[in-house]
């Protein structure tokens, strides 16, 4: 599992890095999470998202299919139930 995380770089930054990223990846038998929009993880075609806190605090329902990751970072009980209720994969 390899997380993209680039906080400082652009939507359009990541979906390059996304993109070499990817093949080397699938090589290796590892998935890729990207710390983005889930419009770009779908759009770079990248296996899952890891959501901020503030990413999912708004978040009504889980932002991608059932065959794609849903991380989330949690800080507080809250985070924690709202990564619950939107059917998180996993939580850091």
């Amino acid at each position: 599992l390899i997380q993209l995380r680039a906080k400082c770089g652009t939507a359009d930054e990541r979906q390059r890095w996304a993109r070499r990223l990817l093949p080397l990846c699938e090589r290796a038998g590892a998935w890729l999470l990207l710390n983005a929009a889930p419009a770009e993880v779908r759009a770079c075609g990248a296996h899952g998202i890891h959501l901020s806190s503030a990413q999912l605090r708004p978040l009504q329902d889980r932002p991608l299919p059932a065959n794609c990751w849903v991380a989330a970072s949690c800080h507080d009980r809250s985070d924690i139930e709202q990564a619950q209720r939107i059917g998180a994969d996993f939580i850091r």
